[in-house]
């Protein structure tokens, strides 16, 4: 009865969530091609590209640097403020964003602001709610998106980007998977109330992770 009940709890909360994330969340609404993984770098194929360093702090801490390049006129995931990930936080990191070219919008802590190359870095600590989205789509956009500590945020993107081309549309993923990606990465998403994602939080953990809905060990199909 205890397993029954986690499940109707589990499929209340996901239904409240899966609207919630919907509504906010432009990225799902871009189809993608196929991704083409080699190792650290991901080629969307569509003019989206990111390539992925470890590197270690002064202090020792490994930090993650996501080298990020999208061409001028191309949409999807950083591509417009309504067209771009859903307002969230990252509940153990600080990412900190440096523009080589183009404009960087985003919204910090209630508060849109612009990143050109001539700014320096921006970081966006962790427990604070943002979110980032090209801002000038006639020019290229590089940046470098540093995370400290750098955890499984390698796994997180290649697991979104992985899933997205696979199906051929973020929205032809399950919403159980990418919520239970979400609370694997320790990231939340800032319009579902608290409650709710508490509840989804200790299920995914307990219960879709050890199924397998979690990060993959590999994809196969790319």
């Amino acid at each position: 009865r205890t397993m029954v009940n986690q499940v109707a709890v589990f499929a209340a909360s996901l239904a409240v969530a899966s609207a919630i994330f919907a509504a906010h969340s432009g990225f799902t609404l871009t189809p993608k091609p196929r991704t083409k993984l080699h190792g650290p770098v991901f080629d969307s194929g569509h003019g989206y590209r990111f390539t992925w360093t470890d590197t270690t702090s002064a202090a020792g801490e490994t930090v993650g640097v996501m080298h990020v390049e999208r061409d001028a006129g191309t949409e999807g995931t950083l591509a417009g403020k309504h067209n771009g990930p859903p307002l969230h936080e990252h509940l153990t990191q600080e990412e900190c964003f440096t523009v080589h070219e183009g404009v960087l919008g985003y919204t910090l802590n209630g508060k849109d602001g612009q990143l050109r190359p001539a700014d320096g870095t921006v970081c966006h600590p962790k427990g604070v709610e943002h979110t980032v989205w090209n801002d000038d789509l006639t020019s290229k956009l590089r940046l470098d998106v540093a995370i400290r500590p750098a955890g499984n945020s390698y796994d997180f993107f290649r697991t979104l980007e992985g899933f997205s081309t696979d199906e051929g549309s973020m929205t032809n993923v399950s919403m159980l998977r990418l919520l239970t990606v979400f609370v694997q990465g320790s990231v939340k998403v800032a319009a579902i109330p608290a409650p709710v994602w508490a509840v989804i939080d200790f299920l995914a953990r307990w219960v879709a992770v050890p199924v397998g809905l979690g990060f993959p060990d590999a994809y196969t199909k790319h």
